[in-house]
């Protein structure tokens, strides 16, 4: 088998892949291939940036095959800070080390863009990221799609130096162990086309659903554990047929960021 080689791209400097990133968003999330291509459109220099994991052979290196997608958002109040989301790995290429390598070249363009810290939120893969050198924080606002149309300028007039100041009305010391957000989602049930929406709010949180070995890379990981979410918790349900079903569960995002500076 000939040897490959894995690389990334900006999707905005390589538009020929967006029918591949329509695909991998698509097998994980669901949705339209034109609220895909929407979405990926936007993709610039600036922010919202999208980066396309790519596998390419040596015999030819000029075309590859989007194997991973992940995303960089403008984060409110924050001038060098970014939002990382969508970050998925093609189902068939997981657990082969390319969740890492996903992240490591997300971390790069980031780097190149300026950004010095990012943040990005998960409800199952906390401890993957605690490997890899994210820490628990407390929230911060994302733009999402919303950063084509915000100058940096404009964002720290709207935001603040401290996002938590805005989120909390002063600022707070970060939690030393995980802080969660319990959210409230629709069962699948109720989801239109039988979607559950936990996995919107999965792509929106950026889940990496891949690579969770973690054999020991420099020096351990002193951060505490973050305490496992809860089980889902009904909070409401009414009767369907003479029967009760439960609509309503509830979920523990947790919310972390690294500083890039670290990786330089």
């Amino acid at each position: 088998m000939e040897a490959a080689i894995v690389d990334s791209v900006a999707l905005h400097d390589c538009p020929e892949y967006r029918d591949g990133c329509v695909e991998v968003l698509c097998e994980e999330w669901g949705r339209s291939k034109t609220a895909r291509l929407s979405m990926l459109e936007k993709s610039n220099p600036y922010l919202p940036y999208n980066i396309v994991l790519l596998e390419r052979t040596i015999s030819d290196s000029e075309h590859g095959t989007v194997i991973g997608h992940s995303r960089l958002c403008r984060v409110y109040g924050q001038q060098d800070a970014a939002f990382v989301e969508s970050v998925v790995v093609r189902r068939k290429r997981r657990n082969q080390g390319l969740g890492r390598k996903l992240m490591d070249e997300t971390e790069q363009h980031a780097l190149r863009l300026g950004i010095t810290t990012l943040y990005l939120s998960t409800h199952d893969k906390q401890d993957f990221y605690n490997h890899i050198g994210y820490e628990y924080c407390n929230p911060v606002v994302s733009c999402g799609a919303a950063s084509a149309f915000l100058t940096e300028k404009l964002s720290l007039l709207i935001g603040c130096n401290d996002a938590s100041t805005t989120l909390y009305g002063s600022s707070q010391k970060v939690h030393e162990t995980a802080p969660s957000t319990d959210l409230c989602v629709p069962d699948v049930d109720d989801c239109p086309d039988g979607q559950d929406f936990s996995e919107t709010l999965s792509e929106t949180g950026s889940v990496c659903q891949d690579d969770t070995d973690t054999e020991p890379i420099g020096r351990p990981n002193r951060l505490s554990q973050p305490p496992p979410p809860p089980p889902p918790t009904p909070l409401a349900s009414r009767a369907f047929g003479g029967e009760r079903k439960e609509v309503i569960k509830r979920i523990s995002v947790y919310w972390m960021k690294k500083d890039l500076t670290s990786v330089l």
